[in-house]
């Protein structure tokens, strides 16, 4: 399965749900120095970990293998029963972290060979100790930049209302056409009042049941005592802790702070 494949699969329906707070960061999410500026795994993990997750649990705990590989687990410690019961969302989590990563080798000259469940998939009604996707990171000088790159420390979700008088012109949604590109991303922008008003009330239908489970539970991770951080206006341009993933060395556990 194609990487953009893997991605796609998953985030079709659920964009809203998973698109939370963002960080707003002018450098990656965790600056490595010293000796440790050589490590390429390093490198490109600064900017996954800019990927947006589900409710902002950041599942993420990855594996380092060699000197160039890495597997990724999901962190069963911040899974989402309530809202989240079949790890849909906590799975999307990864393929948006894969594809940051993806992003940020290329930019430094490497590719990304990634197997997805090297070691078998599992049923979704439980998260198993297996890895999501293995990764080797090659030295490839002919590799190709994404220009994406350089947006991923400056994406956000724009929370304000938006003004519906004044619709979006042709000019602009071909522009998003065009960026959008033809790697098998389907996209479609819903336009006519119909169809608006077919979604609004699909919207207006869904949200009373999703009101019914409390916010305290729905966000709360397994294992968590407390919800996680919202959005605020703090230094960093957000309320996620930079380093909320964990690390894996030599059979160890790392948390990061």
């Amino acid at each position: 399965m194609e990487r953009r494949d893997f991605l796609k699969t998953a985030t079709v329906s659920t964009m809203a749900a998973l698109f939370g707070c963002a960080p707003r960061l002018p450098e990656p999410g965790w600056q490595v120095s010293g000796n440790q500026a050589d490590d390429i795994r390093l490198r490109v993990l600064e900017y996954a970990i800019l990927a947006p997750n589900s409710h902002n649990v950041q599942p993420w705990l990855v594996e380092t293998t060699s000197a160039n590989t890495m597997k990724l687990y999901v962190d069963k410690s911040r899974l989402l029963p309530a809202s989240d019961p079949l790890a849909r969302q906590i799975h999307i989590s990864q393929g948006t972290f894969l594809e940051l990563l993806d992003i940020a080798a290329r930019e430094f000259g490497y590719r990304t060979n990634i197997s997805y469940f090297p070691e078998g998939e599992y049923a979704s009604a439980v998260v198993e100790e297996r890895p999501v996707a293995a990764l080797e990171l090659q030295l490839d000088p002919s590799t190709v930049k994404d220009s994406l790159f350089s947006q991923i420390p400056k994406r956000h979700t724009n929370k304000r209302p938006y003004d519906v008088k004044r619709p979006v012109s042709a000019a602009e949604l071909a522009k998003v056409y065009s960026l959008a590109g033809t790697d098998r991303i389907l996209w479609r922008a819903i336009t006519s009042e119909p169809q608006r008003t077919a979604v609004a009330e699909i919207c207006r239908e869904a949200r009373p049941l999703r009101l019914q489970v409390p916010r305290e539970i729905v966000r709360r991770p397994t294992g968590s005592g407390s919800a996680t951080t919202k959005c605020d206006s703090g230094a960093t341009g957000s309320g996620l802790p930079r380093m909320g993933w964990r690390v894996r060395r030599n059979g160890s556990l790392r948390r990061s702070s």
